[in-house]
């Protein structure tokens, strides 16, 4: 077994990156080197409806507030 320092040095990725990649490839055995996405596979909870919607572009574009102001406002 090599050096880990150097072996990610050459490839230009971080150690963490290339150590994250090593345990992947030893618990799964079909896996890809690549990244993963950490995006939620389901995001029902972050739905807003139409009526929502059109309420926060509403006071978005009557007092250009942001997002924290804009949900304060609401609740």
């Amino acid at each position: 077994m090599g050096s880990v320092t150097k072996a990610s040095i050459k490839c230009g990725i971080s150690r963490s990156t290339l150590y994250r990649w090593i345990d992947r490839s030893r618990s799964d055995v079909d896996s890809k080197l690549s990244d993963k996405s950490k995006r939620p596979k389901i995001l029902t909870n972050l739905k807003v409806s139409d009526e929502i919607e059109t309420l926060i572009l509403d006071i978005r574009r009557r007092h250009n507030w942001g997002a924290q102001r804009i949900s304060t406002f609401l609740l």
